[in-house]
């Protein structure tokens, strides 16, 4: 009986064990899921608070797509928003390095803008477009709608420009009508003048014939000769009266010809005489920021050396007319086709030296020699040798007056008179009268120079100018560099 008993409580206790065993899994896996539950909410947590510092709840709720656009396979939203970016950046100011913040890459744009477009908006857009008689505020206006109004304005300049032209050929062609006229004129008048000129001569000889006959005739002869002789007199007084109204056709087709040459001359422009200033004479190929060092376009064949130095333009502008750059470079290895320069100076951090950039030297050509007068007191420098003596080191040539091979004028201060010696002074001093002599010849040369580059349309520039032009504004600075 009591076997019986025990083969009954056997499985009772089996399945009891088997039950605790499994409560005690169940219990132990759900402990662990709520961990890794915890765990994952936490996560999932500061995974949309990091979200939401990019994207915000609103523009999660629209989607992606509603937002960016379409987005490329293997493309991230966050992505496609900084290509963009990039590439707008680009267009606005430039290649910028790869590593630049969001926040660097909006102010570089954002300052490209402030310098080069609103300046320009703001000088050329100051009236609204849908109403020419009410002023619109620059600072408010788009970008696009700013760039609209100067492109109309440029498109109109553009047309007007055209229009000029064609008045411009129409008065050519006036022009030469008239002269072609005027000359046809002068052939006619001239074979008129020739044929009065004989009738006069032959009235003459009738009229001392006739004089002849009048002693050797009867009273009639006589009368009837006096009458031929009144006749040639008539018909003389008419020619005279048809000779002058050909010279008053002169005169007048003269006043018209002159009326027209004085049109053409004032809508003919003036030429910048200043334009050779602005010629880039090569470019940058290569600039490496880390090291700083610049290579360009020129070598050994195109006459550069080392110590040349250059300034560097913006390859998007045009050279401006005070002569700033973005730096200054100076070459310290030539090869045969390329130099390698070092940058002197960066003037803008945020505008740096790039691919394409133009480089200028106001002195050194590498196809012709520039010649140069220099005249003047030049600040700090005792005269104008030293600065004679670096334009000769570039490769120009110095001349002491201005003629028509001369391409620049390097003007200084205007030298100053000395008062002209009393007789007594001269007595004390008898080198006086020289030195005031010599003062007023300075100041009269100076002058002579001046005027003559102007009459020439020769270009003028003051020392500050011939510096940054030339690219040595730094260098300038340096003990010995002149």
């Amino acid at each position: 009986m009591a076997l019986a008993r025990r083969q009954q409580s056997n499985p009772v206790f089996l399945s009891l064990v088997l039950f605790v065993a499994l409560s005690v899994i169940s219990i132990a896996f759900a402990i662990i899921f709520y961990v890794k539950y915890t765990e994952q909410k936490a996560n999932s947590e500061n995974t949309q608070v990091e979200l939401e510092k990019w994207v915000g709840v609103s523009e999660q709720s629209k989607g992606a797509v509603a937002v960016v656009g379409t987005i490329p396979a293997r493309k991230s939203a966050t992505g496609v928003l900084i290509d963009d970016l990039d590439q707008l950046t680009s267009l606005i100011a430039g290649t910028l390095p790869p590593d630049a913040t969001i926040q660097v890459k909006f102010e570089t744009a954002t300052k490209a803008i402030n310098d080069y477009v609103l300046p320009v908006i703001q000088k050329y857009s100051t009236t609204d477009s849908n109403d020419p008689n009410k002023p619109s505020d620059p600072n408010k206006m788009s970008l696009a709608k700013g760039i609209k109004i100067i492109g109309e304005k440029l498109d109109q300049a553009v047309q007007e420009q055209i229009d000029l032209r064609g008045k411009n050929a129409q008065l050519y062609t006036q022009l030469e009508n008239a002269n072609k006229t005027n000359s046809e004129m002068v052939t006619t008048l001239n074979a008129r003048l020739e044929t009065y000129q004989n009738q006069v001569e032959q009235i003459k000889s009738d009229y001392s014939k006739l004089e002849s006959l009048l002693q050797q005739t009867t009273e009639q002869q006589v009368q009837n000769l006096r009458d031929d002789l009144k006749a040639a007199k008539v018909s003389q007084e008419q020619i005279k009266e048809e000779l002058f109204k050909t010279q008053a056709v002169l005169a007048m087709t003269s006043g018209k010809m002159k009326k027209a040459l004085d049109q053409l001359e004032r809508i003919k422009p003036m030429p910048d005489s200043n334009t050779p200033a602005y010629q880039p004479d090569g470019k940058v190929i290569l600039y490496d920021p880390q090291t700083r060092i610049v290579h360009i376009n020129l070598g050994i064949d195109d006459g550069v050396y080392r110590g040349l130095t250059f300034a560097v333009y913006d390859k998007n502008l045009p050279i401006p007319k005070d002569g700033k750059g973005k730096g200054e470079i100076e070459v310290y290895d030539v090869e045969k086709t390329i130099s390698a320069a070092r940058v002197i100076t960066q003037a803008n951090p945020r505008n740096p030296i790039i691919q394409g950039d133009y480089i200028a030297n106001l002195v050194w050509d590498k196809n012709r020699v520039n010649y140069f007068v220099v005249v003047g007191n030049f600040e700090q420098y005792e005269n104008s040798e030293k600065i004679k003596a670096l334009i000769a080191k570039m490769g120009g040539r110095i001349e002491e007056d201005v003629t028509v091979n001369t391409d620049f004028v390097i003007l200084g201060a205007a030298p100053i008179v000395l008062a002209k010696p009393t007789p007594d002074q001269i007595d004390l001093n008898p080198a006086a009268m020289d030195k005031y002599e010599a003062s007023r010849k300075l100041y009269e040369h100076y002058r002579q120079v001046e005027q003559d580059a102007k009459t020439l349309s020769v270009p003028i520039l003051n020392f500050e100018r011939f510096l940054l032009f030339t690219g040595y504004k730094e260098q300038v600075t340096k003990p010995g560099a002149l």
